[in-house]
């Protein structure tokens, strides 16, 4: 195979930018402010010392780009690396070439499909043969020669590959695809489509649907009339190929195609025309049909959605995004929380520098028992100290959505097959005003399109506003409220108040914190989730907070049916008063009983003879006293059977 590593060093710098000058020596090249990446290049290869992972050229290229190998090629060839056709490998040959021509006829170059299934791109080179590379070669539309003879009215149809093109051509209609996929659309293609009627046919799968609302954005103003069609019953990954195999006909695909582009919609279409305005018809579906929402992590993160996580400064937020991405990431229930598959988890932490997230994540492993092939390949940390993340730039009307950063994280989540990914925290990762609800709206419903696109679950961390001793709800979170509307599922985390302490029997009210998840969720405290923050000593000698579950008391643990008929007959007779103020108060009957302390355990107490009232075992009734004053007094009503 063709030796690649003389472009280690271009490559590199165009990837990766300029390495760590400090840390780089004229034979290595380092990259990162801890220098964990290096580049051989003598010998053009890299290697990852955090990750323990390296390789060459074409494996660094896939790493930075999350293309495939095939790909990686293609992105050399387009960058003007002047490359080799690789030596063929046993069994592998050219299926099919397709030849693009320009309006006289005249080939310009070719795509070459070869068998295992691969692609490549040639030209001519003047001498009967061919280069491996599109350097200086004009780009053009598939079978333009026909698209620019066809009549101006009629429809073309845009597909994604050639075999697509050639076979809807055979039946007589205008088709026509691009080289190299939507995100290569260049103006050319654009003019050549311009004062069209365009129908878009995509692959049924995530690639399929973001390359028809790319090319859709490139055509729009430019076509005459543009609509995008998803042909009904179309497979997974299946094509318009497909569905003519599987029956349809030229009839059927013309008279949706009109209809969508009308924007009336027609039985059976699942598609709509560019114009706002037209409604898309509504199609039966059989409900047995419809999947299930696919959960992650107890009923807050599932795929496709987006979550938020709601609470205030130093709380303990991070440390519990830690615990619960190693609990994903192992596919472990450490917290009481349901895990519902395995999860590789991305971590994208914006504040803290890498070797502090290394303590937390390591403590938390020692806590939890966890060993590295619980974690290895299923998750992965990044830093804003290392790689900022920003999902805004500067515009003309202020800040806008930063396309190339959400087209990286795509990449990112789809070539590692991210399952959910959490970023830590929100206002960190923007350069949004956080009160406007237009730009934050904006920005909620782009990270919801990334977890639609990549089939993941995507949780934002976010601030609470200052509440002064006020519990915080979904409606505390900090900046625009659109962030919260925008979230399927969000969360709160507030800290035990001293109330709450001496109901639950703790000391240090600050140790513990509740999650409860709705977008005003304001459950008794014994029914939330509740979290303590214990301490766990490193090798080193350093102490971390790493978070563990933590049971809210039951206020009849150990408690038998014996012991409430001792209670019932020691109260029977008694009027012992309601009032807990009171000198002869039911409690400190039901203390002596029991081996309570009146005082300590008062909240305890409390909640006994509530819950006995309510389960109907004794009843409050108002009687007068030995001064004729009427109170409200406990009596029993229905007798415990032993």
């Amino acid at each position: 195979m063709t030796d690649l590593s003389q472009h280690m060093e271009a490559v590199a710098t165009r990837l990766l930018g300029d390495p760590n000058k400090a840390m780089s020596s004229p034979k290595e090249w380092r990259y990162g402010s801890r220098g964990s990446l290096s580049i051989d290049l003598e010998k053009g290869t890299f290697f990852d010392h955090e990750k323990g992972t390296g390789g060459g050229v074409i494996d660094l290229i896939c790493r930075e780009t999350g293309q495939s190998n095939g790909a990686a090629h293609e992105w050399m060839r387009a960058e003007g690396f002047e490359i080799e056709e690789p030596r063929q490998q046993t069994g592998r040959r050219i299926v099919a070439t397709y030849p693009y021509r320009d309006e006289h006829g005249k080939v310009l170059f070719e795509v070459v499909r070869f068998e295992p299934k691969d692609f490549r791109q040639r030209s001519p080179n003047g001498s009967g043969g061919w280069n491996w590379s599109l350097k200086g070669v004009c780009r053009v539309l598939y079978r333009l020669p026909e698209l620019a003879a066809a009549d101006p009215e009629a429809t073309v149809f845009l597909v994604e590959g050639e075999k697509d093109a050639d076979r809807l051509s055979s039946l007589d209609l205008i088709a026509t695809t691009c080289p190299g996929g939507a995100n290569t659309w260049k103006t050319e293609y654009t003019e050549a489509l311009s004062g069209r009627k365009v129908v878009i046919l995509p692959d049924n799968d995530p690639a399929g649907a973001e390359h028809a609302e790319i090319v859709k954005a490139r055509l729009t103003g430019k076509a005459a009339r543009l609509a995008v069609l998803s042909l009904p019953g179309l497979p997974h990954k299946g094509d318009v190929s497909d569905w003519l195999d599987a029956g349809g006909t030229t009839g059927r695909l013309a008279e949706l195609a009109e209809a969508v582009l009308a924007g009336v919609g027609a039985s059976g279409v699942e598609g709509k025309a560019t114009s706002a305005q037209d409604p898309t018809p509504y199609v039966w579906i059989d409900p047995d049909a419809i999947p299930r929402r696919q959960f992650l992590y107890g009923r807050h993160l599932s795929r496709k959605q987006l979550a938020v996580t709601v609470a205030p400064g130093g709380l303990g937020k991070s440390t519990l995004a830690i615990a619960e991405a190693l609990a994903m990431a192992s596919g472990k229930n450490l917290l009481g929380e349901f895990v519902t598959e395995r999860c590789r988890v991305w971590l994208y932490n914006l504040e803290d520098p890498r070797d502090e997230l290394e303590r937390r994540i390591q403590a938390a492993a020692l806590h939890y028992g966890l060993k590295p092939d619980d974690i290895e390949g299923w998750l992965y940390v990044d830093t804003g100290r290392e790689r900022p993340l920003m999902t805004t730039k500067p515009g003309l009307k202020g800040v806008e959505i930063n396309d190339a950063t959400f087209n990286g994280l795509r990449a990112g989540i789809e070539a590692n097959h991210i399952d959910v990914m959490i970023v830590d925290p929100f206002i960190s990762s923007h350069g949004a005003p956080e009160n406007d609800n237009t730009a934050i709206d904006a920005l909620a419903k782009e990270w919801g399109r990334l977890a639609d696109h990549c089939n993941c679950a995507v949780e934002l961390i976010h601030h609470a506003r200052k509440l002064n001793g006020e519990p915080v709800t979904a409606e505390s979170s900090r900046g625009a409220k659109a962030l919260v509307d925008a979230a399927r599922d969000v969360r709160t985390l507030n800290r035990m108040t001293e109330d709450e302490a001496a109901q639950a029997g703790v000391e240090n009210d600050r140790q513990f914190f509740r999650v409860q998840s709705d977008k005003s969720n304001l459950a008794p405290p014994e029914v939330a989730r509740w979290y303590q923050m214990e301490s766990v000593e490193l090798p080193n000698g350093d102490s971390v907070g790493v978070v563990t579950p933590w049971q809210w008391p039951d206020a009849f643990d150990g408690m038998t049916t014996n012991d409430l008929l001792r209670v019932q007959r020691a109260l029977d007779g008694k009027s012992a008063k309601e009032n807990l103020q009171a000198s002869d108060w039911a409690g400190f009957i039901v203390a002596e009983v029991l081996d309570l302390d009146p005082d300590e355990d008062k909240h305890r107490i409390k909640t006994m003879l509530k819950t006995w009232v309510k389960t109907g075992a004794l009843r409050v009734v108002r009687k007068a006293d030995k001064s004729r004053h009427v109170r409200p007094v406990f009596e029993v009503k229905e007798w415990a059977t032993s």
